[in-house]
């Protein structure tokens, strides 16, 4: 593998199980989607793809076509929108509850997808050379007109290598109880903020 040199954060779907745009929610005074770019800024550049405002350290902002194609269509938008030719790309959700954790875990390995404690693959925080990806995005591509439904593992399932991590790395907020619970209780969430 070579070195990572983009990061892909996927900020598509609708948040329907949460109820309200959750990556608008804050924590600590920043939102879940400034919490990961903050965190992907590890690498450089970083692809947002989602149609939402870009906070401060994105680079490029696309979204996938059609919209709400689901995660495949989405990481394939990134993908076709990182600037470099070489190297790694981490692909990132947005969603997550220690993004930092997240991007640490997936600098720390050669390449691969993480896996939670159960050996569930998480096909949203993967490691892969950028052109591995371009490649299965382009036989996707010549096999169906768009990528809309197909899922994650169809583009990332590519990458072999699995890797387990602590749950805390992989886990994500999908709902409002997922929220880190205010430490004085009296701070209860409030216009959401943690």
């Amino acid at each position: 593998m070579g070195r990572a040199t983009a990061v892909i954060v996927v900020a598509g779907g609708r948040s329907s199980r949460f109820g309200t745009d959750k990556l608008q929610h804050c924590i600590g005074g920043r939102t879940l989607l400034e919490r990961t770019v903050d965190a992907a800024r590890a690498c450089a550049p970083v692809v947002l793809v989602g149609a939402v405002d870009a906070p401060p350290g994105v680079t490029v902002a696309v979204s996938e076509w059609p919209r709400w194609g689901g995660p495949c269509a989405a990481i394939a938008a990134g993908v076709d929108a990182v600037p470099c030719l070489h190297g790694d790309v981490l692909i990132v959700s947005a969603d997550l509850a220690d993004p930092g954790a997240a991007v640490s875990a997936l600098l720390g390995i050669d390449g691969g997808v993480l896996m939670d404690p159960d050996g569930r693959p998480q096909w949203l925080l993967a490691r892969a050379p950028l052109g591995a990806l371009r490649g299965r995005v382009s036989a996707l591509r010549a096999d169906r007109p768009t990528l809309t439904g197909a899922s994650a593992a169809a583009l990332v399932g590519v990458i072999e290598s699995r890797h387990t991590v602590d749950a805390r790395v992989c886990a994500d907020i999908d709902t409002p109880s997922d929220l880190p619970q205010a430490a004085d209780p009296s701070k209860e969430l409030l216009h959401g903020t943690v």
